[in-house]
């Protein structure tokens, strides 16, 4: 059986969270059209936004969950994102696309996480 020769005194026991901030981003994947929890009947956008051009944490994911009726949100994150909504929006439009993000810190479950705030452009 192989065995990993790795010394783990230095390894930290929780991947650190993402400090609030401003950071650039890359939406990974095609974002998702997903009931709420609450009224199945509401849909809501997930999305995984990459972090990138960042010294320390590019490559880790922050996920954001924008309600379809918080139409603000999803212009923001259009715009962030340089797209033309003259046409509307297709989410399968966003993949792929880059732009700014404003994170802030939040707590899931009794742990420290990071949020999105706003997307800016």
């Amino acid at each position: 059986m192989p065995k990993l020769s790795i010394d783990f005194s230095d390894v930290p026991d929780t991947i650190p969270v993402v400090p609030p901030g401003e950071y650039e981003f890359e939406v990974v994947g095609t974002p998702e059209l997903l009931p709420t929890k609450k009224d199945p009947s509401k849909d809501m956008i997930k999305l995984v936004l990459r972090i990138i051009n960042h010294a320390e944490f590019s490559g880790r994911q922050v996920y954001d969950y924008i309600m379809c009726s918080r139409e603000t949100d999803i212009k923001r994150l259009a715009l962030s994102c340089g797209l033309d909504l003259s046409d509307g929006l297709e989410t399968e439009a966003l993949t792929g696309q880059t732009g700014r993000v404003l994170l802030m810190a939040d707590e899931y479950q009794g742990k420290p996480t990071t949020k999105v705030k706003d997307y800016l452009f």
